[in-house]
């Protein structure tokens, strides 16, 4: 690939032009960032590390809440 489409949209008040969360990120990430993330990052040798860690089990916790109304019939 050579050339890739892009639309651009000047933003002059990122509060109200963003949504809450653009690709998992919130809101205020994206305009705040000098650099945001980019994609190139990724495949950079040492951007990521590897930890040895021990063996976890995960807990799930689940809750239920009962509401009752009375309406007319």
């Amino acid at each position: 690939m050579t050339h890739i489409p892009v639309v651009m949209q000047m933003s002059h008040n990122p509060a109200l032009d963003f949504p809450p969360q653009v690709a998992g990120l919130p809101r205020e990430y994206l305009p705040g960032a000098p650099r945001p993330v980019l994609m190139k990052d990724f495949f950079e040798p040492d951007f990521a590390i590897s930890l040895r860690i021990r063996d976890r089990l995960k807990m799930v916790t689940l809750g239920v809440n009962l509401g009752q109304h009375e309406v007319p019939a």
